[in-house]
């Protein structure tokens, strides 16, 4: 499994040769959906505990309105897509309109729930073609991470972007907004990187492997990271350094927190189900006087 999301009580993985499967006693048991295409499926979001997409290679959209259980193509390429590239994330800021992003730079937008699909050009802030491989959109700001430490920034829903200039010259896999706004970027080596006021912070991260997953957290409101090697990390907002509280030693390349200190991890060997201990996490951070 490539990628995991939380549909209301549900939870849905989707991965390699079209699969998705879905879970609703918090992954523990899972069921395969009914999928029509065999293609990579390499990320989902859910609008609600109804409506959700998924994207993966060849271009391919994929729309659920029952929670995960079925779903039915929207779009599989275009000529106008180089190879009908590959397509690496998706996201929705309501039940109409979308982005998604992907390879050689490909960005695409949807305004009638991914019916019909326009490509958008990155070429601006991205003039070789980087892969691009996360968007999220965030207040009235899209972001897009991508290769070679570029980190794109659209003011007007995707319709132009600019970049960030980054220190960093290694892949962005992910990002995550912090409660306080900031915005962190993980790639390879064991990279975070926070983003806030226009300066660039590197956190100190516990592991060397790739950090492949950034999410909200239970703790403190902090965000929790997930890396190639199976090491689960959190960081208290505005915190300057990751405390590893797991070490699964499984290749992970997502996990959900479905409860406080616990996980469902996806990976090359399925889902799991993770547990860290409450004596693992750093201590709660002491209200100033």
């Amino acid at each position: 499994m490539l990628a995991i999301e939380q549909a209301g009580n549900r939870l849905v993985a989707c991965g390699e040769r079209g699969v998705v499967a879905f879970s609703d006693d918090g992954g523990t048991a899972w069921q395969q959906a009914s999928v029509p295409v065999s293609v990579t499926l390499t990320a989902l979001t859910f609008h609600s505990a109804q409506l959700g997409w998924a994207v993966g290679h060849s271009g391919a959209v994929l729309l659920t309105q029952d929670g995960g259980s079925t779903w039915r193509l929207q779009t599989d390429g275009s000529p106008a897509m180089k190879d009908n590239a590959a397509l690496f994330d998706i996201h929705f800021r309501d039940e109409r309109n979308g982005v998604a992003v992907g390879a050689f730079g490909l960005f695409m937008k949807t305004a009638d729930g991914g019916t019909t699909w326009e490509q958008r050009s990155t070429k601006a802030g991205n003039p070789r073609g980087l892969h691009l491989y996360s968007v999220r959109r965030y207040g009235g700001t899209t972001y897009v991470a991508g290769e070679q430490g570029l980190l794109l920034r659209s003011l007007d829903d995707g319709e132009t972007f600019d970049a960030v200039p980054s220190p960093y010259g290694g892949s962005f896999y992910c990002q995550a907004m912090e409660s306080d706004g900031a915005l962190l970027l993980g790639g390879l080596r064991g990279t975070v990187l926070r983003w806030n006021n226009d300066r660039f912070q590197t956190i100190q991260v516990p592991s060397v492997a790739s950090i492949l997953s950034l999410r909200p957290s239970s703790a403190e409101g902090g965000v929790v990271a997930v890396s190639q090697a199976g090491d689960l990390m959190v960081l208290p907002t505005a915190a300057a350094s990751m405390t590893r509280v797991l070490a699964s030693g499984l290749p992970l390349v997502g996990a959900l927190e479905v409860s406080p200190r616990t996980f469902v991890g996806v990976g090359f060997l399925g889902a799991s189900r993770l547990a860290a201990a409450e004596s693992s996490y750093p201590p709660p951070a002491r209200a100033k006087s």
